[in-house]
């Protein structure tokens, strides 16, 4: 792994030289995270409590962020810095030519290490929905409920906590596009903010008894509950299974045949044990951006 050299412009801009694996338009554009947007050379995020603005070149990043404490610990987290990707590309190309090819199309992609409450209610609004619908319905929710910053002359909104989201109306989550899955949130919200629960306990459940935890909140089913264990617990041995997943892994590894999800689920797990959520965000991303039938 290489050594990250870090440095100040004279107007605050941090520069990040020396990462060995990022290629910030498939990171950040994948669909792993839905709160980022492309504006000239830089994307434009809101992440927890910060708003990024990255850009990149080569193997260096600059990047603008609000507030500027402890934005430096924080960038390196989110992405997930301190990891050896090029480690990781290298054991996941060496499953299978299949693999070779959707890590060589997609080199640079990381796992972002995203917050588990956003990463719930965002994944349940992804239910039989599309990514700018996703996108969409996220921005207003974060408008109507959550903490407003200003930056660089544009104003940006926190998504909100369980408390405010304890707020809502369902009538007011409908305004803001969730559709069938207002009422999903509602419950998920009351749940979560009455009862206290913990989602970062997942962390260190057995996989199947976590992923049972969270099927538990209404509108989460498998794929929902195994997104939220890999893009925001870190569970990367989850492979979560939605229409790309299923399309390419019956294409490359079932010849063509219908087979139950449980089965390609088992069989991936088996087959990239640690590295199965790696696996599946190379797969998934290859599949969509070729349009994979």
């Amino acid at each position: 792994m290489s050594q990250i050299t870090i440095s100040y412009s004279s107007n605050n801009l941090l520069s990040l030289s020396g990462i060995d694996s990022l290629n910030l338009h498939h990171t950040l554009m994948c669909g792993q995270a839905f709160r980022w947007k492309k504006d000239g050379d830089f994307y434009i995020g809101v992440v927890k409590e910060h708003v990024l603005k990255v850009r990149q070149e080569g193997d260096s990043i600059e990047v603008k962020g609000y507030p500027k404490e402890g934005l430096e610990a924080f960038v390196f987290d989110y992405f997930d810095l301190n990891k050896d990707y090029s480690e990781i590309e290298d054991k996941v190309s060496s499953f299978d030519e299949h693999l070779a090819t959707a890590v060589a199309f997609g080199k640079g992609l990381r796992l972002l290490r995203q917050d588990p409450w956003e990463c719930l209610i965002s994944f349940i609004i992804s239910a039989r929905n599309n990514i700018p619908c996703i996108r969409r319905s996220i921005e207003a929710i974060s408008m109507r409920y959550g903490d407003r910053y200003e930056f660089e002359g544009g104003f940006y909104y926190l998504f909100p906590s369980p408390a405010q989201l304890s707020q809502a109306s369902l009538e007011g989550l409908l305004e803001c596009g969730t559709a069938f899955r207002g009422k999903y949130i509602i419950e998920t919200v009351k749940r979560v903010f009455e009862s206290g629960i913990d989602l970062e306990e997942l962390r260190d459940m057995e996989l199947t008894e976590a992923r049972k935890v969270l099927m538990e909140f209404k509108g989460v089913g498998e794929k929902v509950a195994d997104c939220v264990l890999l893009f925001a617990l870190q569970r990367y041995e989850a492979f979560p299974i939605d229409i790309w997943i299923n399309r390419v892994m019956r294409r490359l590894y079932f010849d063509g045949k219908e087979v139950s999800l449980k089965k390609m689920q088992e069989y991936a797990q088996e087959r990239f044990r640690e590295y199965a959520g790696y696996a599946q965000e190379y797969l998934y991303y290859w599949a969509r951006s070729n349009q994979l039938s």
